[in-house]
């Protein structure tokens, strides 16, 4: 029997048929989201466009969104029964928005995976990002993110600092601490600290920029003031 990613043969028909079908009557198709799945330190934001777009695509004939088929809430049924058709259909959709939306690293965790659902706990699993170890090297990734002139401009530099700080916020927003020993409540509390985050913005910022850096922070001023002080003072090259 042909897989997800392989085309039927003769009279039966593959799943591409059968996702063509089903994406053609919605008038939709398998998407390209505005994030791909590279790891936990953007799970959470990618988790969420993926559901962002499953959940507003109704199952035909049913009372379901293909999303539902992610998290299990829509029960496949007996391959008997005749409503399996429309479980299958909206599984083939989901299935392969998830491989497509993931890197080559990811997906291949999940390639012999044949359900939505199986694809989304294995992921789930591996990327939730519960862990303080893994927190902690995402801490990192936030802390430690040098601003390279030659490389990119300043504007574009915080861009990417805040989409990092925002999944770190989310992540620690959602972490277990159930045997928590203070690191992860420690990393909560930083994640909601404004102050924290100025830092971390300035204090990896080159040595050129000391006097802007040390002028920034005489003042008691928000992040938003920070960032357009910056974009102010740092010359475009």
């Amino acid at each position: 029997m042909a897989g997800p990613e392989e085309s039927g043969s003769g009279s039966g028909k593959g799943v591409e048929t059968t996702t063509y079908e089903f994406t053609a009557t919605l008038n939709k198709k398998i998407p390209t989201l505005d994030i791909t799945l590279t790891g936990v330190s953007i799970y959470l934001q990618w988790i969420s466009s993926l559901e962002d777009y499953l959940f507003v695509l109704d199952v035909p004939r049913t009372e379901h969104q293909v999303w539902d088929v992610v998290t299990g809430s829509y029960k496949k049924p007996d391959e008997t029964d005749k409503k399996y058709k429309q479980w299958r259909e909206a599984n083939v959709v989901a299935l392969l928005t998830i491989k497509k939306n993931c890197d080559e690293e990811v997906r291949a965790r999940i390639r012999s995976f044949r359900e939505a659902k199986e694809a989304y706990e294995e992921l789930k699993k591996a990327y939730k990002g519960k862990s303080v170890t893994e927190l902690g090297m995402l801490m990192k990734s936030v802390t430690r993110m040098h601003f390279d002139d030659r490389k990119t401009t300043i504007q574009d530099h915080i861009a990417e600092y805040g989409r990092a700080w925002n999944s770190f916020v989310m992540i620690t927003a959602r972490l277990d601490l159930t045997n928590d020993k203070g690191f992860g409540t420690g990393l909560q509390n930083i994640a909601k600290n404004e102050l924290a985050k100025v830092e971390f913005l300035l204090d990896f910022l080159s040595s050129c920029y000391l006097n802007t850096v040390e002028n920034i922070k005489s003042k008691d001023i928000s992040y938003d003031d920070v960032i357009r002080k910056l974009i102010q003072y740092i010359p475009q090259r």
